[in-house]
């Protein structure tokens, strides 16, 4: 078995845990242009990202990034099994609220105070 050497394991730890990071190294969409780039976070996303993961954090909640997978594997068994036992709940499917969550609302709004920009309440 091979080791990995400090520098290795550091940026996979790397990619792990800054969202920022990874989608520079390993995400990529075409422009308009028809370039390939790295994909960016917009302001705006950027705040959502830090809000839903600080709100799971103080809730004692992990965080899973969904952006880091194998695409070319199946899922574990495990992962099926609650796939299929969550999507048979009756409450789970629907559309989330158009007024958005007032917290993020009022984070953002604050956030962007200097920007002089706002969300409708």
């Amino acid at each position: 078995m091979r080791t990995m050497d400090k520098k290795l394991k550091a940026v996979r730890k790397r990619l792990l845990t800054d969202f920022g990071f990874y989608a520079k190294a390993a995400l990529k969409i075409r422009t308009k242009a028809g370039e390939i780039a790295p994909l960016k976070l917009n302001p705006a996303q950027k705040i959502l990202q830090e809000a839903i993961d600080n709100q799971m954090e103080s809730e004692g909640k992990d965080v899973l990034n969904l952006g880091i997978g194998n695409p070319n594997g199946m899922p574990s068994p495990m992962v099926i099994d609650e796939l299929i036992k969550r999507s048979q709940q009756p409450d789970v499917h629907g559309y989330q609220s158009y007024a958005g969550i007032p917290e993020l609302k009022q984070a953002i709004n604050n956030a962007t105070e200097d920007a002089d920009l706002a969300l409708a309440a």
